[in-house]
């Protein structure tokens, strides 16, 4: 695969284009979500002992990139994206957050019924996210 580029005014024809995989782990910021890209070398796991204890989800996606003058240059967009990885994460019903999390049901329940969510995540970061089974999944 080749592409064309314009760098500097210039139409560049580049021969080979390479894709790159990375992870994305996510964290809390302080009002909001924040995240940490890396350059992974394929999508294996990370095991627990590798995974970083400021993070509460990961998932992984490529880019394609063409090497111009021993730097890389990405083209085009995110592609390839995985489903959102929680490890050590845990399903919740209402009922479980009306018997666990009793101080904190009520504003969670009232977003899950907005959402129409049945469950939420509790991350091991011990903070609640809606719960999508088409796009979340819980590991051990």
């Amino acid at each position: 695969m080749f592409a064309v580029i314009r760098m500097f005014g210039y139409l560049l024809t580049i021969n080979e284009v390479k894709t790159q995989v990375f992870i994305e782990y996510l964290t809390n910021g302080g009002a909001f979500v924040g995240n940490k890209i890396k350059e992974v070398e394929s999508r294996e796991h990370p095991t627990p002992e590798d995974f970083p204890s400021w993070t509460y989800a990961y998932s992984f996606f490529e880019r394609d990139y063409v090497e111009i003058e021993e730097q890389r240059v990405h083209l085009g967009k995110r592609k390839n994206v995985s489903k959102l990885y929680y490890p050590q994460g845990r399903l919740v019903t209402i009922e479980e957050l009306k018997k666990e999390f009793p101080d904190k049901a009520e504003q969670l329940i009232r977003n899950m019924k907005s959402a129409k969510a049945d469950k939420v995540i509790y991350c091991r970061e011990r903070n609640f996210l809606l719960y999508d089974p088409e796009n979340d999944v819980i590991l051990p």
